[in-house]
């Protein structure tokens, strides 16, 4: 999401990614969990909606923020 994202992991919007996760989550036979890995750039509202939203997916398990580690 955003204007800094690489074409590659580019979302449309919250909702297409919310809802690829969903279909992901259908397919799965036991629970999901998912990591939502954001860019040190990344806009906080948008990385919060987003974690709110997979919040309330059927078949996820936990939902959990992970971070850059510092390049020394």
């Amino acid at each position: 999401l955003g204007d800094r994202a690489q074409p590659e992991n580019l979302a449309e919007s919250v909702d297409a990614l919310v809802q690829e996760v969903q279909q992901n989550a259908e397919h799965s036979p036991t629970a999901m969990d998912v990591i939502v890995s954001a860019h040190k750039q990344a806009r906080y509202v948008q990385v919060r909606q987003l974690i709110e939203r997979l919040g309330a997916v059927d078949g996820l398990g936990r939902v959990m923020l992970g971070g850059e580690e510092k390049q020394d």
